[in-house]
Order: C-alpha cells, then sequence, then structure tokens
C-alpha cells in the first residue's frame, strides 16, 4: 500500500511488496560508489579502519558501475519514457522550450560553456535588460524557435 500498510491476503498471509529477484537487480544501481581517501583532519580511534573515510561522500567510478540497464519494480527500466541522447535533434538548445538555467561560470559535463553572441535571438531571449548591463533571469525557457549566429549554431549537445 502508498502508506506502507501491510497488505493481506483474504486468508491473512502477507502479500510481498516485491521479490528477492527484484531486489536484486534494483540494487545493480548502488555498484561502483567508493569510500573517498582518507584525510588527516577526521578523527579516528586506533583499530578503527583508518584507512576509510567515512564523512565526505562516496564517489562513482564508472568502470566499477554495472553498465546494464536497471530494472525498477514495475516491470520497467529506470530511465525509461526518457530521450537518448542520440535521439535529441540538433540545435534542440534553440526550439521552443529549451530551458536555460542560469550559472555563472559553470561548466556543463562535457567542460564547454554556451556563450550567446551579442544581439543574437539567443542573447536577446537570455538578457532580459533593453541595455548594458545585461540582467539575467534565473531561469528562461524558450516560447519560440530562434535562429542561431556564429558559435550558437556550432553546439554539440
Amino acid at each position: 500500500h502508498p502508506n506502507g500498510t501491510r497488505m493481506k491476503t483474504s486468508d491473512g498471509s502477507d502479500i510481498p511488496t516485491y521479490s528477492n529477484q527484484q531486489i536484486l537487480q534494483f540494487s545493480t544501481v548502488f555498484t561502483g560508489f567508493e569510500s573517498q581517501p582518507h584525510r588527516g583532519n577526521i578523527e579516528m580511534l586506533l583499530g578503527e579502519h583508518v584507512d576509510k573515510n567515512y564523512i565526505d561522500p562516496m564517489k562513482m567510478v564508472g568502470s566499477h558501475h554495472d553498465k546494464y540497464p536497471k530494472s525498477d519494480l514495475l516491470g520497467g527500466f529506470i530511465g525509461d519514457k526518457y530521450p537518448l541522447c542520440s535521439d535529441v535533434p540538433s540545435r534542440a538548445h534553440l526550439m521552443k522550450g529549451a530551458r536555460y538555467i542560469f550559472r555563472p561560470n559553470v561548466p556543463n559535463a562535457s567542460g564547454a560553456t554556451l556563450t550567446a553572441v551579442p544581439g543574437s535571438a539567443l542573447f536577446s531571449a537570455l538578457c532580459s535588460a533593453k541595455a548594458a548591463p545585461c540582467k539575467y533571469s534565473a531561469t528562461v525557457t524558450l516560447d519560440a524557435d530562434i535562429a542561431c549566429q556564429d558559435e550558437e549554431c556550432r553546439v554539440s549537445l
């Protein structure tokens, strides 16, 4: 039951929430995590696992992560219904509905940043000021397709 109440059959037996096979399959989501290296400013008692760091968040090591699809508990897979990166149309960043979140000087996962060309349609959409200096909104969603200019046309998402 959604509120956590145990469900029972007509004879009073518990109805299992999920099987051991589902638990095993779902647990593969959590593979590939490793403890951060020990650092000097963590207090440890002698005899404890002095080589372990239980303070800092674990890090994901992709080469140790289970690479196969991860089953969800509803018979599908985690991530179903999300488009594959290869299915995203070219210049999707200029199409109606494209969403921009202002993060000053923070590169994306590939290490690249997008710099809108001053005077371009994208720059005008992102800069809410009529004159310099630009005033950026925290989030902007394009309400129509716009044309690209120079570097904006060469963006690969």
